[in-house]
């Protein structure tokens, strides 16, 4: 069967279908960050050992659990990144930039000042569906897409006809719990700096279009995040795929002596390698 997001997350789903399931993630949720022995389990649950095996075999299979040992036996702790990973695919699909803004709560003489002064100026919502190859948008995970959406802001803010690598490395670092973030904040760049380097380099705003579009360098980006999640085994396009992505069209722009961005720029200034970020990424530890 074809493997996408909306697949790859209805499996996800639908192994809480089942009773057991969900109260054990339940379980290991309210006991966060500590684990749980089988034992405990069957003590909150009062069932038989073998039923709680079975759906803990099903909840591992899925990714929802990690294992750890320890002196009385094998603890099961809960997969914090898959739960965050089914929010954030659920925030993107069916509450991003909706309007949640409850107008009947608010007194009639202040409500043109509140709708002047103080509501956000609410964007058109944004259908990424119809901006990138849909090859890479069925695999883009919810935090992948959450990057994408806060890409598109970051447009918005430096008032830009397109969106470039620049806007997705902010994205990216936006998002803040990916392992993207994680691997920028540790080599030393934030988001605040990053923007600044950006802007100075960009110039003034200058936005004239409405349907704004992902320009050449973008979409190579993604098509390289979609090689670097097939060639690592990944049935999604995850964080760290788009800032690979970024690091090999760096490696590309520098071999074919193309124009250099911002982006080279502030990835250059972090005092590591292209080869030694990769790396890191692919073994998923920033830190090494």
């Amino acid at each position: 069967m074809k493997v996408n997001t909306t697949t790859q997350y209805a499996e996800l789903i639908g192994v809480l279908g089942s009773t057991v399931c969900l109260e054990i993630l339940l379980l290991l949720i309210a006991a966060h960050p500590r684990g749980m022995l089988v034992r405990e389990l069957q003590t909150k649950l009062n069932l038989p050992r073998s039923t709680i095996d079975r759906h803990i075999d099903k909840l591992r299979q899925r990714e929802w659990l990690l294992t750890q040992p320890a002196p009385e036996g094998t603890e099961y702790h809960l997969q914090v990144a898959t739960l965050e990973q089914l929010l954030a695919f659920v925030y993107v699909e069916c509450c991003d930039r909706q309007s949640i803004f409850a107008w009947e709560t608010i007194p009639e003489k202040t409500s043109r000042y509140v709708a002047e002064s103080l509501l956000p100026r609410q964007p058109e919502r944004l259908s990424l569906e119809s901006l990138i190859d849909q090859a890479i948008y069925e695999r883009l995970s919810g935090k992948a897409m959450q990057v994408l959406l806060l890409a598109h802001s970051e447009n918005l803010r430096l008032g830009r006809n397109f969106i470039g690598a620049e806007e997705m490395l902010l994205g990216l670092m936006a998002e803040g719990s990916g392992l993207a973030a994680i691997a920028l904040s540790t080599w030393g760049l934030e988001l605040e700096h990053a923007r600044q380097v950006i802007q100075a380099h960009l110039g003034p705003s200058r936005q004239t279009r409405k349907d704004v579009q992902f320009d050449t360098r973008a979409r190579l980006v993604l098509s390289l995040s979609l090689d670097e999640a097939t060639a690592s085994g990944h049935p999604l396009v995850n964080t760290e795929h788009i800032l690979l992505g970024l690091i090999r069209e760096w490696q590309l722009s520098q071999q074919q002596n193309r124009r250099l961005g911002a982006v080279a720029d502030l990835l250059a200034s972090l005092e590591r390698s292209p080869e030694a970020m990769i790396e890191q990424l692919l073994i998923q530890d920033p830190s090494a």
